[in-house]
């Protein structure tokens, strides 16, 4: 599965979600904002992962965000979702100097990334 593309509209990145058993079909296709080299998910060992979740460009547009990768459909459960989308969450925030001073924003950004997770494990129609 590629990943799937998220907007958040009120924050200036993306959110793309994929499941993947090794990564391997996402390789070449983002950039790791730490960085600034192509991700090549084999240097991961994604596979000894239930999820991973990195702060990224995408190469093809330039679109700055974060990908969550879950490494089984099965793996997609509360815990995990609501773990990653907390990273997520973190990530997006940091990218737009925001301190997480007040709960709120935070966790409205981190439902919806949580959100997005369960569209993707449920396989509802996603929106670019």
């Amino acid at each position: 599965m590629s990943a799937k593309r998220f907007d958040p509209v009120i924050y200036p990145q993306k959110l793309w979600v994929s499941v993947s058993k090794d990564g391997t079909e996402l390789n070449g296709m983002f950039r790791h904002k730490a960085t600034d080299e192509i991700i090549r998910f084999e240097e991961y060992d994604v596979k000894n992962f239930e999820a991973l979740t990195f702060p990224v460009s995408e190469v093809e547009t330039g679109y700055h965000g974060v990908l969550i990768v879950y490494t089984k459909q099965k793996y997609m459960t509360c815990k995990t979702i609501a773990h990653e989308a907390v990273h997520a969450a973190g990530y997006m925030f940091q990218h737009i100097g925001q301190e997480i001073d007040s709960n709120e924003p935070f966790a409205f950004l981190t439902g919806w990334i949580a959100d997005c997770c369960w569209k993707v494990k449920t396989n509802k129609k996603t929106f670019k």
